[in-house]
């Protein structure tokens, strides 16, 4: 029996992943993510974690809406509660620009 060769169609585009908090565990959460392929967008309030993501293939959004705008998956990696809310829900928060798209899900890590 021989094999015949089939035309396949090409994989979908990968979803674009914005990350908000590129610190301790979310550069290495986009890192790994680029690596793979994916495209990554991310924010952090520190300006050298920006420009080492940038230096490493990645874009820099100057807010959370911006990055809800270009990314199609938000990814939130942030110290607590307080900072969730002003990212969600501060001027230029992601709340902002989700009214428009798909739902948004969120979940808080409790405190150890």
């Amino acid at each position: 029996m021989t094999a015949t060769a089939t035309p396949t169609s090409p994989p979908p585009p990968r979803p674009t992943i914005g990350i908000v908090g590129i610190g301790a565990m979310g550069l290495p959460i986009a890192r790994n993510l680029h690596r793979r392929g994916y495209p990554v967008v991310v924010r952090d309030l520190r300006a050298d974690a920006e420009h080492e993501a940038h230096a490493a293939g990645m874009g820099v959004c100057a807010s959370p809406c911006e990055l809800a705008q270009r990314a199609d998956i938000a990814v939130v990696v942030v110290v607590d509660s307080a900072q969730i809310d002003v990212v969600l829900f501060g001027d230029g928060g992601i709340a902002a620009t989700a009214a428009s798209r798909r739902s948004r899900h969120r979940r808080d890590v409790p405190a150890p």
